[in-house]
């Protein structure tokens, strides 16, 4: 039996893309760090594989869901990946260091948020964040 998978991500411009397989039971969908891998076999038991790249955002996204649900430290592991491919992300870097700032690790999240201020110093949300895990570690 045959089935239609669609897989939907978000570029870095904030655009949406999306592709459509075909899919039958032989076929291998796994999701890894880096994607999503599909291998297609056909009648003559060839393997065809074909590798999705999943852009950062898709991970900042999941991460970002994890947050809110408060599974900080699987968020951060998300963060972790979307900062794998692409390194200066304001958006993951200060998210990961709210995150750390959850879970009690006020250094690092200063060390984070220190990073998404250079990418853009006048960025409130982070300035404040920044200021508030300071004033609880300098309670401390």
């Amino acid at each position: 039996m045959a089935s239609i998978a669609t897989i939907i991500s978000v570029t870095a411009f904030g655009i949406i893309t999306f592709s459509l397989f075909q899919l039958t039971d032989a076929d291998k969908v796994s999701v890894g760090p880096k994607g999503i891998t599909i291998e297609k076999y056909p009648e003559e038991r060839h393997i065809e594989k074909t590798e999705i790249e999943t852009d950062y955002s898709s991970f900042n996204i999941k991460g970002w869901e994890l947050y809110q649900l408060e599974r900080y430290g699987e968020a951060i592991e998300y963060f972790d990946r979307a900062l794998e491919i692409e390194p200066d992300n304001f958006y993951s870097l200060k998210n990961k260091g709210w995150a750390l700032h959850e879970l009690g690790r006020a250094e690092e999240a200063i060390e984070y948020f220190d990073r998404a201020l250079e990418i853009e110093p006048y960025d409130d949300f982070a300035l404040k964040n920044k200021e508030i895990v300071k004033k609880k570690l300098d309670l401390q």
